[in-house]
């Protein structure tokens, strides 16, 4: 199971919906409605799955789509040519 496959599995358990359903450019707050507490929760149960240290709190502000999840564990962020996560 790929990086992606695990970080997908948990959001899709986490709103309970097809882990087909979630690609990399799902924006997390538009797309599946979440708020910060949501980003937060994600955030921490993706570390803990690959066994990661916690991330200073100013990092959800970063994480805006599901991609940006598999940046956090990569450590490979990377802007939209827009500059939007």
């Amino acid at each position: 199971m790929t990086d992606w496959d695990r970080i997908r599995s948990i959001i899709a358990e986490y709103f309970v919906m097809e882990p087909e359903e979630i690609e990399p450019k799902t924006n997390l707050y538009r797309d599946l409605d979440a708020n910060s507490i949501d980003v937060l929760e994600l955030m921490t149960a993706v570390l803990l799955e690959f066994g990661l240290e916690a991330e200073e709190p100013e990092t959800v502000q970063q994480i805006h789509k599901a991609g940006d999840l598999v940046s956090l564990v990569t450590g490979n962020w990377d802007l939209d040519e827009d500059g939007d996560r």
